[in-house]
C-alpha cells in the first residue's frame, strides 16, 4: 500500500543517502506504533518484542519496517539515534492528525471512547531530538511519552480549555469497530479516504501504556505535563 511503501522505501532512501554522504549523525522519528508489548500488561518500553497481529495498524507496520531500515544502516556503520513518540500534542496551524481532536473539542464533541495511550508534547520531542543529535549516544532507541492517559481524560483536558462540555457518551468497542470497517468499505467503493477505519477504531479502543524512564535516566530529561501542553494550545486557538 502507499502508506508503507512511502514511509519504508523513503526511509531506505534517507538512510542510503546518509551512508553514502558520510552524514555526522542521524536522527530517526519513529513511534511508539513501533515498540513491542508485555504479555503480563506493563508499561511497553524499548526492550518490548514487536509481534505482527491483528492489533497491528497499517501505519503501525509502516513505522516498525521504516525503523528496521535505520537499524541495517546503524549495522552499516551509521551514527544514528531513534526516537519513539507518542501521539504529539501541540500547537499547529493545520486541522490534522491528532490536532483534529483540538478542532472537534473547540465545536464541541459529545462521544470518547475507552481506550488509551500515551501523549507527549511537540517541543518536548524536539528538545529530545536536539540534546541526542548533539550527545555521543548512538545506536539507541528512546520511547517519548510524557503522560499515560486515557482517551476520555485527554478529551476531558481539552473540553476545560475550551470551555466546552465535557463529552459524556462512551461508544462501546463493538460499535466502534462495525463503524469503522462500514466506513472501509464505503472508502473503498466510492474512492476516498475514511476518517475512520478498523485499524483506527482499534486504537481508539485499545489501552497501551508507554515508559520513558531509558531518556529520563540517560540524560536526566523531564516531560511536559499534558495538562500544560493541552491549556496553551487551547489558550492559542481562543485567540484565533
Amino acid at each position: 500500500d502507499v502508506l508503507t511503501d512511502t514511509n519504508v522505501k523513503g526511509t531506505s532512501n534517507v538512510v542510503q543517502a546518509c551512508l553514502s554522504t558520510k552524514i555526522k549523525k542521524l536522527c530517526f522519528v519513529s513511534s511508539i506504533a513501533a515498540c513491542g508489548k508485555y504479555k503480563d500488561g506493563k508499561p511497553a518500553d524499548e526492550n518490548a518484542e514487536w509481534t505482527d497481529d491483528v492489533s497491528r495498524s497499517t501505519y503501525s507496520r509502516s513505522k516498525y519496517f521504516s525503523e528496521q531500515e535505520v537499524w541495517k544502516g546503524i549495522a552499516a556503520g551509521l551514527n544514528a539515534v531513534i526516537v519513539n513518540p507518542g501521539v504529539i500534542l501541540g500547537v499547529s496551524g493545520q486541522n490534522a492528525g491528532s490536532s483534529q481532536l483540538f478542532y472537534q473539542m473547540q465545536k464541541g464533541l459529545m462521544f470518547y471512547t475507552m481506550g488509551g495511550t500515551g501523549y507527549v508534547d511537540v517541543q518536548d520531542v524536539v528538545r529530545a531530538m536536539i540534546v541526542l543529535t548533539q550527545s555521543g549516544i548512538s545506536g539507541e532507541r528512546f520511547v517519548l511519552v510524557g503522560e499515560n492517559a486515557s482517551n476520555r481524560d485527554i478529551l476531558w483536558y481539552m473540553a476545560d480549555g475550551f470551555g466546552r462540555k465535557r463529552p459524556f457518551i462512551n461508544v462501546p468497542k463493538p460499535l466502534l469497530l462495525f463503524a469503522g470497517g462500514m466506513m472501509e468499505l464505503l472508502g473503498k467503493v466510492f474512492g476516498f479516504q475514511p476518517l475512520i477505519d478498523r485499524g483506527t477504531a482499534r486504537s481508539a479502543t485499545n489501552r497501551e501504556f508507554y515508559s520513558s524512564a531509558k531518556i529520563e535516566k540517560a540524560i536526566g530529561f523531564k516531560f511536559t505535563q499534558m495538562t500544560d501542553t493541552i491549556s496553551g494550545v487551547c489558550t492559542f486557538m481562543n485567540k484565533k
